[in-house]
This record gives structure tokens, C-alpha cells and sequence, in this order.
């Protein structure tokens, strides 16, 4: 079951904390007070990576039905779904499942083929003027106010009964353009934390049988990559990807793979709460102190761990698990920026890089930040020894000793690793 945004609030001040924490600092500060570990959800973008979700989001339910409804223009032909294309939507589902660890469950419903009552090259329209639409909030302009008409003037023919999502596929086939876009809609500005939730044009679309709260246009077939990411914004989740330093391969919301971040599982509930730890950045790192340790004790096992700057920003340091591997990921979440996720990695390295933790030969290697290095000093079993180094710290001879140790750590490590793999290799 899903757990509500204002009792994952209420929880996660209470949770008790599992991962280590050692301190060199003031003994009166050596308990840190632990304070909400999701940041506030931004005003200003209708999904961010905080709380509350809202109430409309898909996060908030642990069944959801979603319905496919395919529309044609009126200068082609009748728009159908092959059993390969419902197959992309059902595999869509499954994966989305799967990276809830099968907390949720989701229902698609192929719905009948409708009439848009325009022409390609009226819709094309829509898309050549969607930018002016959203800017002025014009519906006739807008993809959105495609959405929102299509589904009233279908209300007659179709039945959307208890449906969450409604994701309209057409049959564009003008190849000069694409369209794949999410809409999350309100039904009022009580319980939401976006500013112009209460206008018009993002209001929930009512229907005969109920309120159509989120929705997604394709213009064409799409993969199940593409899908699964536009109904991961009907969850509550934003993009990632349009800079240099989004998240990768870590995220389905930056890259093509079926897989989010462990911060982005916090957000929509999807992360046990003893995994998930918080600090102020200033209560956990000392700045006269090159020694900040942070000690996971079971790597293999999806953490996060969050240092809260500002009201709207954090550096957030989690474990992602992809197949036998453990990436370290270290990133700033800046809830008011587009995309929000500035990831960092080892600046020795020409292209943007993580570590598998699980690889002793990785003690050692660092991460760089604007206020911090994040060092990889140990890594014993399932154990893992992190060390956060001011930036003002790091030619101290403190901090080359810190290094020297890991060097030293690693070096036992591997040989440690290599005499355990000779043993099995003679016990076969």
C-alpha cells in the first residue's frame, strides 16, 4: 500500500536510522536533528522530486486504470492497434510495476478508436503552435486543449469509468514532427502545491462517468520506453535530461532504460523509510574537519541519503542497484531548476561516470563537488565507508592521510577479492 505524502512526512521524522553515522565535530552537536527528508515539491512546475505529490497523481494509488484510446484524422484511415502495439502498452505497465517492487498494479483498458473530426494538417497546427498555447493559455492552440476536446466530445461514445490516465494515440504520419507529452490536470488548488493549479486551463476534465485527472498524447505508435517515461509524469515525476549532467542510464526520466532513481522512489513512496536518511548539510558536515563519515552498512541495498542546503536544494548521495551492480551516485537537487539534478563524478574522467561500489578496486576514487569531495574509503563484506572532504580541506595533511588509508584499504581489498576467487575456482 502506498503511503500518503503527509504521512511519508510524518514518518520519515520518526524513522529510525539504520545507516551509520560517525561525527568529528562539537559533541553537543553529534545527534544531528533529522528533519523531513523530502524537500518541498516546487510552486512553480506542475510534477517535481519533493512533497506533497498531488492529490491527482497516480503516485497516490496502489491500482490504477489506464485507458488507450486511439483517434484518427479525417483525411486517413481508421486508427487501429495491432497485438505488437497493445503489447508496448501492457509491457509499459509491467516494467513501471516492476520498478515499484510490485506495489502497485496497473490496468490498461484498449479502448474504441474515435474520430478527431480534423485533418493531419489541422493537427499539425497544435503542434506548430503548442509553445504559444501553453505560453497564453489558449486552448484552441494548445495540445492541451486538443486533449481536453477529444476527450469531451468522446464522451458519448466512450466509457471512462474509474479511469486515472487516458493516453490518446493517433495516426500522424507526418514524419517532419512528434509528439509524446504528459498533462497532469487539477480538479481545484486545495492540496496542491502548484501556484496556478486553480486556472482553467489545467483543470481535470470531466466526463459523464467521472473526472479524467491525467492524460498523455502520442501522435503515433511509441516503444514502451516512451511510454513508461510520460506516465512516470502522471505519477509525479519531471524530466531529467537537457543538460550535460542529468542522471543517465540511473533514470528513465533522462535516458532510455527501466530504471529511476532511488531518490525518485522516495518521492513516489516506492523506497522502504529505513532506507531513506536526512541531515542539514550543515549539522552532518563539519567545515574545519576533513574527517565526515558516512558508513553504509549493506550497499546492496537501494539508500538514500539526503543533505539539506536550503529550503529548495540538497545533495543527495544514493546507491542504485542495475543488475549485480551498486552505482554510488552523488548529485544537488535544486527543486526550482530545469531539469532539477546536477549529477557529479570524478573530474579525472572525460565523460560522466559511476562507480560500482561492489568493485574494491573503486576504494579510493572520489567524486567532486562545489562544496565537497566524496571519497570512497573502504569497503568491507557489504559495508561501505564514505568520507566527505570540505573543498577548503582537501591540501590539508589530514586529508592526505584520509587518502592514503583508502589506497591502502584498497590494495587489501582486492587482494582480499582475488585470494576469495582462487579459493572458489579450486573448490569447483
Amino acid at each position: 500500500m502506498l503511503i500518503s505524502s503527509a504521512n511519508l512526512k510524518r514518518v520519515f521524522i520518526a524513522a529510525i536510522l539504520l545507516v551509520s553515522f560517525n561525527f568529528y565535530q562539537n559533541p553537543a552537536m553529534a545527534q544531528p536533528q533529522f528533519n523531513k527528508c523530502l524537500l518541498e515539491a516546487s510552486p512553480q512546475n506542475m510534477v517535481s522530486l519533493g512533497q506533497p505529490l498531488a492529490t491527482e497523481r497516480l503516485a497516490n494509488k496502489s491500482r490504477i486504470r489506464v485507458g488507450v484510446l486511439p483517434f484518427y484524422f479525417t483525411d486517413g484511415a481508421v486508427k487501429t492497434l495491432s497485438e505488437t502495439d497493445k503489447g508496448e502498452y501492457l509491457r509499459a505497465a509491467s516494467k513501471i510495476e516492476s520498478i515499484s517492487s510490485s506495489q502497485i498494479k496497473i490496468d490498461i483498458i484498449f479502448l474504441p478508436s474515435i474520430n478527431s473530426n480534423m485533418t493531419n494538417a489541422e493537427f499539425k497546427d497544435f503542434y506548430i503552435n503548442r509553445e504559444i498555447g501553453w505560453q497564453n493559455k489558449d486552448s484552441s492552440k494548445s495540445t492541451w486543449g486538443f486533449v481536453k476536446n477529444l476527450i469531451t466530445k468522446s464522451d458519448s461514445q466512450i466509457n471512462y469509468l474509474d479511469l486515472d490516465s487516458v493516453i490518446l494515440v493517433g495516426n500522424n504520419l507526418d514524419n517532419s514532427f512528434s509528439i509524446a507529452e504528459a498533462m497532469q490536470f487539477f480538479r481545484s488548488s486545495a492540496g496542491n502545491n502548484y501556484v496556478n493549479s486553480n486556472e482553467d486551463f489545467y483543470k481535470s476534465v470531466q466526463t459523464q462517468e467521472g473526472y479524467i485527472d491525467n492524460a498523455i498524447l502520442l501522435d503515433r505508435n511509441m516503444g514502451a520506453t516512451t511510454i513508461a517515461h510520460e506516465l512516470l509524469h502522471n505519477f509525479g515525476l519531471t524530466d531529467l535530461y537537457g543538460s550535460g549532467t542529468g542522471p543517465g542510464f540511473l533514470s528513465i526520466m533522462a535516458a532510455g532504460s527501466f530504471r529511476i532513481l532511488t531518490y525518485e522512489k522516495a518521492v513516489l513512496g516506492w523506497l522502504p523509510l529505513d532506507d531513506f536518511k536526512c541531515s542539514k548539510f550543515s549539522d552532518f558536515v563539519n567545515t574545519n574537519n576533513a574527517k565526515n563519515e558516512l558508513i553504509i552498512n549493506d550497499f546492496k541495498k537501494e539508500t538514500v541519503f539526503l543533505l539539506q542546503k536550503t529550503e529548495d536544494s540538497a545533495y543527495v548521495i544514493e546507491i542504485d542497484q542495475n543488475d549485480d551492480k551498486y552505482y554510488l551516485a552523488v548529485y544537488l537537487l535544486e527543486q526550482n531548476m530545469r531539469p532539477p539534478i546536477t549529477i557529479y563524478s570524478d573530474p579525472k574522467i572525460s565523460f560522466l561516470s559511476f562507480y560500482n561500489v561492489a568493485d574494491p578496486k573503486n576504494i579510493g576514487n572520489f567524486y567532486q563537488t562545489p562544496d565537497f569531495n566524496l571519497l570512497i574509503t573502504n569497503q568491507n563484506g557489504t559495508s561501505l565507508n564514505l568520507n566527505l572532504i570540505p573543498k577548503a580541506l582537501l591540501k590539508t595533511e589530514l586529508a592526505s592521510k584520509i587518502l592514503d588509508e583508502s589506497l591502502k584499504n584498497r590494495d587489501l581489498a582486492i587482494q582480499a577479492a582475488e585470494a576469495k576467487a582462487k579459493a572458489e575456482a579450486e573448490a569447483k
